[in-house]
């Protein structure tokens, strides 16, 4: 999970650096409304990744606390 989430993340990324790049470059600046899809996906990827990581925490520290 944590593996898919990183290239959804990364996807998500490169996706948006390109439409920013074209912008830049002369592209229409309508398509920077593109990119907050993008940013939403970036943060729900990173929030449930997150979520992973405090799951994974929290289960160790109970884990070790009933010893």
């Amino acid at each position: 999970m944590k593996k898919a989430m990183g290239i959804v993340t990364g996807a998500a990324f490169i996706a948006a650096l390109g439409i920013v790049g074209a912008v830049e470059r002369g592209a229409d600046v309508r398509l920077m409304w593109w990119t907050l899809p993008l940013i939403v996906v970036m943060g729900i990827a990173a929030f449930i990744a997150d979520a992973e990581q405090s799951k994974k925490y929290f289960c160790e520290v109970v884990l070790k606390m009933k010893k």
